[in-house]
């Protein structure tokens, strides 16, 4: 499950993070912004740091997995956000997810003076910080790396913890050959057709670098909206997929009943999709309990 990081106060979060936990959930996520997305809600709205709010959902759980989805490279140097994710593994063992992208949101970069190169260079940052924080959680130490970006100079790295890397996007040529080199988790986002097609340039990806394919998870980020109105959720697909044939929008989007959301996320595992985290702005615990019962 993905919240919102600008919904909602710190104990409502908390409160619904404490649910998800008692309810089974396997992982809840926080995006990475320092403003509300176009669509997602006005700038003068309050929007907390996803990894300090991270912190207090490590010690409020016992056994929900924890992540940003995902953390922006051109927020923080890759060796500090390593050091961020492992200092929060103290706290939540084995729970911790460090998800790395290369950035889109342009607005929240100038509104904070923080630097938005183009996007080849963003695509080069990625890989050179997932090389790099590869290297910090499994090499011996210290480490030592020349890059361009971010060189390590017998960098000693204690603690390590259990953390995995996710790399999120799905960039044919530079996103998902850089999860092929580096992560344990690929995340993507598409309707099935794309996502067919991206487990196929993974795959390929991963024998180019002489990975086994299977070692790299695969998880599909998607947005939900739970209805047993027929009516509403037609019109809600509509509103989503308005270039989709209303074939695709009943295979691909997650739209519907209980019954008709297991059905399309069948259709993603079927490619290979191991995990799909559901994006919503809602602190209804409720609504949770609901779907969650409805498809375990």
């Amino acid at each position: 499950m993905q919240l919102a990081n600008s919904v909602g106060t710190w104990e409502a979060v908390r409160e619904l993070a404490v649910a998800l936990d008692a309810q089974g959930w396997h992982s809840l996520w926080l995006p990475d912004h320092l403003l509300p997305p176009p669509k997602r809600g006005d700038e003068s709205q309050p929007t907390y740091d996803a990894w300090t709010f991270l912190a207090g959902l490590a010690v409020s759980t016992r056994r929900i997995k924890l992540g940003c989805l995902v953390s922006a490279n051109t927020f923080r140097p890759p060796a500090l956000l390593a050091k961020m994710a492992c200092t929060l593994d103290a706290m939540a063992p084995g729970r911790v997810t460090l998800g790395l992208g290369a950035a889109w949101f342009e607005r929240e970069h100038r509104a904070f003076g923080l630097d938005f190169p183009g996007l080849r260079e963003r695509q080069d940052r990625l890989e050179e910080a997932a090389a790099s924080i590869r290297a910090l959680l499994t090499e011996p130490l210290p480490v030592t790396r020349e890059s361009r970006y971010y060189p390590l100079d017998r960098a000693p790295f204690n603690p390590r913890g259990a953390v995995s890397l996710l790399i999120g996007g799905g960039g044919e040529k530079r996103t998902l050959r850089t999860a092929a080199r580096y992560a344990d988790i690929s995340n993507v986002q598409g309707i099935l057709p794309d996502i067919a097609r991206k487990m196929t340039v993974l795959d390929e990806h991963c024998r180019a670098a002489g990975r086994d394919p299977r070692s790299v998870r695969r998880s599909l980020a998607w947005v939900f909206h739970l209805t047993d109105d027929a009516e509403e959720a037609a019109l809600k697909r509509a509103e989503w997929g308005p270039d989709l044939s209303r074939e695709e929008r009943l295979r691909s989007l997650l739209v519907g009943s209980v019954d008709h959301l297991r059905q399309v996320a069948s259709g993603y595992e079927a490619l290979g999709i191991e995990e799909i985290m559901l994006q919503t702005k809602s602190l209804d615990t409720r609504l949770y309990q609901t779907l969650h019962q409805g498809l375990a």
